[in-house]
């Protein structure tokens, strides 16, 4: 499907670019000590230039099976659309065992990223016999973990026992991993500019509070430029 640049796409860049802006005119002398993340920073815009200029259209695959689709609302009002392919991201967990962590998710931690306005409760009865374990992503932009896929299995769950304690099975999928699942190469590049700006951001924020904390690993966007 060819679809031309969107409204909300070119509004999340410049979205993205008032990031890197309020990155680099913070006071914090933090920052003056990492030249190195001044550099990358002219990079990502200079990518983010790329793509405005561009002018490309975004060709998102039809073949990509069930989709999971996340709106992610910038501080200034911006929207910008994601969506990642079960399918192929169950397919990157098979063939990256090593890459992915399996572990126990508290379901009232999952909860909050339900969109309840998309579940069957008819399917609720099913779903308390499904033992698959869920799917989490590392969504770096906000440093938060996702669920993508496993709704039904984790609503009917807190429906039924009301214990936010209690665990399910899941994977967790680092974001190196989940983007490869992405619908289109435009979100692609745009999430791995959109994880990187915020990585940087919360390092130098970090490290301005006196915090120990390790240089994030960062998506290699030279080839973009």
């Amino acid at each position: 499907m060819m679809l031309s640049l969107s409204a909300n796409n070119i509004n999340g860049i410049h979205s993205i670019m008032k990031s890197i802006d309020s990155i680099e005119s913070n006071s914090d002398p933090c920052f003056e000590d990492y030249p190195k993340y001044q550099n990358l920073l002219n990079i990502y815009r200079e990518v983010l230039l790329k793509m405005l200029d561009s002018k490309e259209t975004i060709n998102i695959r039809t073949d990509l099976g069930e989709l999971y689709c996340r709106e992610h609302i910038f501080p200034d009002g911006n929207v910008v659309d994601f969506a990642w392919s079960i399918p192929v991201l169950q397919r990157l967990i098979q063939n990256n065992p090593k890459q992915v962590v399996r572990k126990k998710f508290k379901i009232g931690e999952l909860n909050e990223f339900i969109d309840y306005s998309g579940l069957e409760t008819n399917r609720f009865s099913y779903a308390l016999k499904n033992s698959k374990p869920v799917l989490v992503i590392d969504y770096s932009p906000s440093n938060l973990q996702v669920l993508i896929d496993g709704n039904h299995r984790v609503a009917a769950r807190l429906h039924k026992f009301r214990d936010a304690d209690m665990l399910v099975s899941g994977i967790y999928i680092p974001a190196e991993i989940h983007v490869k699942s992405m619908a289109s190469d435009f979100q692609k590049t745009f999430f791995k500019v959109f994880a990187n700006v915020g990585r940087i951001f919360l390092f130098l924020d970090m490290k301005s509070k006196g915090n120990k904390v390790t240089q994030p690993k960062l998506f290699n966007l030279s080839t973009y430029i």
